[in-house]
């Protein structure tokens, strides 16, 4: 569940944007946590408010990026590497090396596609966000 608050626009979301900040001015999202315990459907008993706190959600990206990389390591291929390389045509290389690797057969294509889509659903969410620098130092 993705909600903003922009203007009098909360509640909508743009584009591919999967979630976002609540700027809570006047106590709103306490107020919304209390509208959530009355409309949520609970979940074994309990209601579970779908709103994390966004340190949570940067572990979870930083996880998903770990698992990316180390899925990419057994496939022989060095994300670091590609990252740090200056030279196009050497870079050319390593990206085709990195393809062909990942579409070696349909399950490495399918978990990479799956788990790329799950860090870039979670990346999203989190813009405007200034520790999401940290994840593009090489």
């Amino acid at each position: 569940m993705g909600i903003q608050r922009r203007g009098g626009g909360a509640g909508h979301l743009r584009g591919e944007k999967p979630g976002g900040f609540i700027v809570d001015y006047v106590g709103i999202f306490e107020n919304l946590k209390k509208a959530l315990k009355i409309y949520a459907a609970p979940k074994a008993g309990r209601i579970e408010v779908p709103i994390k706190p966004k340190e949570k959600i940067l572990d979870a990206l930083a996880k998903k990026i770990r698992e990316i990389n180390k899925f990419l390591l057994r496939l022989s291929v060095n994300p670091r590497k590609i990252l740090r390389t200056k030279s196009g045509f050497v870079k050319i290389r390593l990206l085709k090396n990195a393809t062909d690797a990942i579409l070696k057969n349909e399950q490495t294509k399918k978990k990479f596609l799956t788990d790329a889509g799950t860090a870039i659903k979670t990346y999203k969410s989190l813009l405007p966000h200034n520790t999401l620098r940290s994840f593009f130092r090489i």
